[in-house]
C-alpha cells in the first residue's frame, strides 16, 4: 500500500510539474526574452524551480549509473541501469525502463540547455523549439509512474514494448521506401517546374523534403494523387506507376503487416500480463524508492540480509521478490493422486 500510494504522490508531483512547464512555456514572452529581470515573478519562481529539478535529477541519475559501472562494470552496469539484462548496449536503449530513462535525461538536458539559451541571447526560434521538446518530454515520461498501478500499467507496457520491439524496425524499412519514392517525386516535379519556368517565367518547385511529406500523406489515406498538375503525357503515366506502387507497398503491404506485427506483440504480453506487469512495478517502485530519504517511511522488500548477502552494500538495499503459485482443479488433483501407469 505504501508503494502504491508514493507513487501516486510522484504521479501527482510530476503532473503538477508538467503543468507548470506548460504554462510557463506558454505565456513566455518571445518578444522580451532577454530581459530576465521583467518576467514575472511566478515565471521567476517557475524557471528556478525548472533548473533544481534538472540538477537534481541530472546529478542522482549520474551517482546511479556510476555506482552501477564501479560494482558491475560498464556492460553489466550498463545493462541494469536500463534493466535490459540479455541485450546488447544499443538495444538496451530500447527496453521499456530504457525508453522512459532517454525521455527523462532528454527533458532534463533540455531544461538545462534552453535556461543557458535564454541567458545568452539566442534565437528565440532556437528558444521555442527547445521548449517544444521539453513539454513532449516530460508530459511523455509522466506515463512511466502509470506502471505501478495494475488498470494502467499493462497498456503502458504493451505500448511501449510495440514501440520498442516492433515500431522501430518498421520505421527503418519504411524510411527507405519513403525516400525511394519522394526522390521519384521530387524529379517528376523538376521537370514540371522547368516547363512552368520556360512558359510563365515563374514556377512553384517540390523538393525532396516536400515530396517526402505528399508521400507520406499518401500512405496514411490522407493524400491525393500527385500527378494531377503534370501536362507531359509520358510524367502522367509514370507518376500514375508510381503512386499505384507505392500505395501497394505502403499501405496494403507494410501497414498491414505492421499491424499484425502489433497484435502478435500484443497477444505475447498478454500471456504474461501479470509477469510483464509486475516486473515493471517493481522497477518503477524501486526507482521512485531510490529518491526519497530513507527516514520517511519503511522501504519496500526485504534487506538484503535476509537473502544471506553479507556485504554491507548489499545488506542495506531491499529487494523484491515474486513467487509463481499454481493453481490445480480436481482433474489435476484426481491425475496426482492416481498417477497413470506406463505399459
Amino acid at each position: 500500500m505504501s508503494a502504491l500510494v508514493s507513487a501516486l504522490a510522484w504521479f501527482v508531483l510530476h503532473l503538477a510539474y508538467c503543468v507548470l512547464v506548460t504554462m510557463t512555456c506558454l505565456s513566455f514572452p518571445f518578444g522580451a526574452a532577454n530581459d530576465v529581470a521583467a518576467y514575472p515573478p511566478w515565471m521567476q519562481c517557475a524557471a528556478f524551480v525548472v533548473c533544481a529539478k534538472a540538477l537534481t535529477m541530472t546529478a542522482m541519475e549520474l551517482s546511479e549509473f556510476r555506482a552501477l559501472l564501479r560494482e558491475h562494470g560498464w556492460l553489466r552496469g550498463w545493462h541494469i541501469y536500463f534493466e535490459k539484462g540479455d541485450a546488447s548496449t544499443a538495444s538496451a536503449l530500447f527496453s521499456v525502463t530504457g525508453i522512459f530513462k532517454m525521455l527523462a535525461w532528454l527533458a532534463n538536458v533540455n531544461s538545462l540547455v534552453g535556461v543557458c539559451l535564454v541567458l545568452s541571447n539566442v534565437n528565440v526560434r532556437v528558444i521555442r523549439a527547445m521548449m517544444v521538446f521539453l513539454m513532449l518530454c516530460e508530459w511523455l515520461h509522466t506515463l512511466m509512474f502509470l506502471q505501478a498501478f495494475q488498470s494502467t500499467g499493462r497498456l503502458v507496457v504493451t505500448i511501449s514494448k510495440i514501440l520498442a520491439k516492433d515500431v522501430t524496425r518498421f520505421v527503418f524499412i519504411y524510411l527507405i521506401i519513403l525516400c525511394a519514392f519522394s526522390s521519384s517525386l521530387a524529379l517528376l516535379s523538376m521537370d514540371e517546374y522547368d516547363n512552368e519556368i520556360e512558359e510563365h517565367g515563374d514556377g512553384e518547385n517540390t523538393n525532396w523534403i516536400e515530396s517526402m511529406f505528399i508521400m507520406f500523406e499518401i500512405s496514411l489515406g490522407m493524400g491525393s494523387f500527385f500527378g494531377k498538375d503534370l501536362t507531359d503525357p509520358f510524367d502522367v503515366a509514370l507518376s500514375q506507376l508510381l503512386y499505384v506502387v507505392f500505395l501497394l507497398l505502403s499501405v496494403v503491404l507494410l501497414l498491414n503487416m505492421l499491424i499484425a506485427i502489433m497484435t502478435e506483440t500484443t497477444e505475447e504480453v498478454r500471456a504474461q500480463a501479470t509477469e510483464q506487469w509486475l516486473l515493471q512495478w517493481a522497477s518503477t517502485v524501486l526507482l521512485i524508492e531510490r529518491r526519497v530519504p530513507k527516514c520517511l517511511y519503511k522501504r519496500t522488500g526485504n534487506p538484503g540480509a535476509k537473502f544471506g548477502f553479507t556485504q554491507k552494500n548489499m545488506t542495506e538495499q531491499f529487494f523484491i521478490t515474486f513467487t509463481q503459485t499454481k493453481t490445480y482443479n480436481d482433474r489435476d488433483a484426481l491425475d496426482l493422486e492416481h498417477p497413470a501407469h506406463e505399459e
